[in-house]
């Protein structure tokens, strides 16, 4: 079974990459701007929220941070990125 910091480890670091080559992507060669919200700026939005959650997860991943209020702040960061990139990715999947 692997381990909880292994696994946290795995996750950051595929995230991280995702994330990296996510944002030095050059743009698109045609762009599809539409008026008001669609798929596209929600995602944006959500990655807004996704990755601070990720980065505050991993400031209070650290052994030093024993204490049981980091431990919640810990736990409900974690919640929070998996469920705004959850949404994130299923946002691209949708069309609107």
């Amino acid at each position: 079974m692997i381990e909880h910091k292994t696994l946290g480890k795995i996750v950051t670091a595929s995230y991280f990459t995702g994330a990296g080559l996510s944002l030095f992507t050059p743009p698109p060669l045609v762009s599809r701007e539409k008026e008001g919200l669609n798929n596209i700026r929600l995602h944006k939005i959500l990655a807004n929220v996704h990755l601070p959650a990720m980065i505050v997860t991993n400031i209070y991943s650290e052994n030093k941070m024993k204490q049981k209020k980091y431990r919640e702040i810990h736990k409900a960061s974690a919640y929070t990125a998996v469920a705004s990139y959850t949404l994130a990715m299923i946002t691209i999947i949708l069309d609107f």
